[in-house]
């Protein structure tokens, strides 16, 4: 009996078949006949399944028992990491701009995670129930508020940092003579305070942070610094530098030029740019600072020998208004007014020979005038025998120029005439080797050899009055090694003059009241050959030129100081 649904067709009947179908060929093809399919009834079927459930019942139910635990299980399980713990976002931001402060460590419970981009820090697992939210940030105060969580998303909470207002304090000093300075601006963002009487100040209940400071006062370069405060800070001592500039020639840049820069060595500038391969030097300051001569090759015109020819320029300390005086160079010597100069040039003449002249440039007329020639002092039978070899300025632009003549002594000697050249008057007929002018330049004093013996001279310039003085009002006036032109320059106002003395075997600086007590010396180093006063005679700058270095340096006269160094130079032009 076949059951139902199943058909009763053997393999060997459907391979009987295909053989029968396939073979067509030669033989007829028989008869197909139909396959019958007969099912059984479908109720013993179901009885089976029946019987088969009956039979297994308790197993059944143990698994349907097992998978519905199974499933509980999985629910439990999602519903627990889901809605069980608490989670939600804490949002940093600044209390008083309310910008978002990201990078913040942010601690809850035990964990602890940075804030984003946004400001924001993500916690989940927590447990519910109240917690402390931590944030510590510099310059902040610390943050620790409770928060009670329930199960589930508690959304953002937002913690405010309020900023630690702080106090900043110092104080400024000077920067050669490290003096305390009172009356100093300071000016921390838009709040502005003024140093007391010991240099110092202090802003109180600021903002906290990097910032940046200035300070001003009249006389120094203004200084702009950073101050950073996190906390209430007192800052290291602040140095102002005085606003007065060095003039200098320097080669730096390989050729020589006009500089200028600070005391302390900073913001060396050039006054104006020289010509490139050539040398602007042998510079000479006015008195009212404001105009400069100086020495030039910059056309590059050269001599008979092939070298450069130098040429004298004028121009302003700004360097705007370049102008060539005269194809001669020579001694440059500049009225008090500052309104002109003279100078000693050499021009040269057919016969291979040069003659000396003064010559006067007035800068308002733009004026160049001939004032005396060497020939001016010599007998007409004599050729080349008188010689003008120094010219200086003295009281009232007296002119001063020295005077040699080896035929005619009557014609050598020191002499002084007007401004315009003219009343040319002897003050003397003694050749001196050296003279210099007093610091008043009412008088002047100079160096004569006496039958092989050095002797000392001073000459009243407007009564002609010469009298012989000591050679050794200090031990620096001897002829010998180590020999050098005195110099001795007065500051009245601070009852001060400064002046260079040769012991120890060398030069230096040296301070005395204007009685000449009271005296100090300034430096140690020697090679002392020129100073300035400077800063309205708190300051002295002196030249330095030895071997081993040439250089300027700045001494503060207040009594300790040692000399400070700007820089490397070539030649010292003066103070401004």
């Amino acid at each position: 009996m076949v059951e139902k649904n199943e058909a009763i067709i053997s393999e060997k009947q459907v391979e009987d078949k295909n053989e029968i179908l396939t073979d067509n060929t030669e033989t007829k093809q028989a008869p197909i006949k139909p396959i019958e399919l007969k099912f059984e009834d479908d109720s013993k079927g179901k009885s089976k399944i029946k019987k088969f459930i009956e039979e297994n019942r308790k197993v059944l139910a143990i698994s349907l028992a097992l998978a519905v635990v199974f499933i509980g299980v999985i629910i439990s399980v999602i519903y627990y990491f889901l809605f069980s713990n608490s989670f939600f976002t804490v949002k940093v931001e600044d209390e008083r701009t309310g910008k978002i402060i990201s990078g913040v460590e942010v601690q809850v419970g035990e964990q602890s995670q940075k804030t984003d981009n946004f400001g924001k820090a993500r916690f989940d697992s927590l447990k519910p129930g109240t917690h402390n939210i931590i944030v510590v940030v510099e310059g902040y105060a610390d943050v620790e508020e409770p928060v009670t969580l329930k199960r589930g998303n508690n959304g953002e909470f937002t913690v405010s940092l309020d900023l630690i207002l702080v106090n900043i304090s110092g104080s400024v000093r000077d920067y050669v003579n490290k003096t305390y300075l009172e009356g100093v601006k300071v000016t921390l963002k838009d709040v502005t305070v003024e140093t007391d009487k010991e240099g110092k100040f202090e802003f109180k209940e600021v903002l906290p942070g990097t910032q940046k400071t200035k300070f001003e006062k009249e006389g120094y370069v203004i200084k702009e610094q950073e101050v950073s405060g996190l906390y209430d800070t007192e800052l290291e001592d602040t140095y102002l530098t005085p606003s007065s500039r060095a003039i200098f020639v320097s080669n730096r840049d390989g050729n020589r030029a006009v500089y200028q820069g600070h005391f302390d060595g900073e913001n060396i500038t050039k006054l104006w740019e020289n010509k490139k391969d050539f040398d602007d030097y042998s510079v000479v300051l006015s008195p009212n600072n404001s105009y400069l001569t100086f020495y030039s090759n910059r056309e590059g015109e050269k001599d008979k020998n092939g070298e450069y020819k130098s040429k004298l320029y004028l121009n302003n300390v700004d360097g705007l208004n370049l102008k060539k005086i005269s194809d001669e160079t020579g001694t440059v010597a500049w009225f008090d007014d500052s309104g002109g100069f003279v100078f000693l040039s050499y021009v040269s003449t057919d016969l291979d020979n040069s003659i000396g002249t003064i010559r006067s440039y007035d800068i308002a007329t733009q004026q160049l005038k001939d004032l005396f020639k060497d020939t001016d002092f010599e007998k007409k039978e004599t050729t080349n025998a008188a010689n003008i070899s120094s010219v200086l300025v003295a009281d009232d632009n007296k002119i001063i120029i020295r005077v040699s003549n080896y035929s005619d002594s009557t014609k050598a000697g020191l002499y002084k005439s007007d401004k315009d050249g003219k009343n040319l008057t002897r003050l003397t007929a003694k050749n001196p080797y050296s003279f210099t002018l007093t610091p008043d330049k009412t008088k002047i004093q100079f160096m004569y050899y006496q039958n092989a013996n050095p002797e000392r001279y001073e000459i009243d310039i407007a009564s002609g009055k010469e009298t012989q003085i000591p050679l050794e009002p200090r031990k620096g006036q001897s002829v010998g090694e180590g020999y050098f032109d005195y110099e001795e320059k007065e500051f009245i106002p601070a009852n001060l003059k400064a002046y260079i003395d040769y012991r120890d075997g060398k030069n230096d600086l040296y301070v005395a009241d204007l009685q000449g007590n009271n005296e100090r010396r300034l430096s140690v180093i020697g090679g002392v050959t020129r100073f300035e006063f400077a800063g309205s005679g708190k300051y002295i700058v002196f030249y330095v030129s030895k071997d081993q270095e040439k250089a300027l340096y700045v001494v503060g006269l207040v009594e300790g100081n040692k000399p400070i160094k700007i820089t490397d130079v070539d030649q010292f032009v003066g103070v401004i």
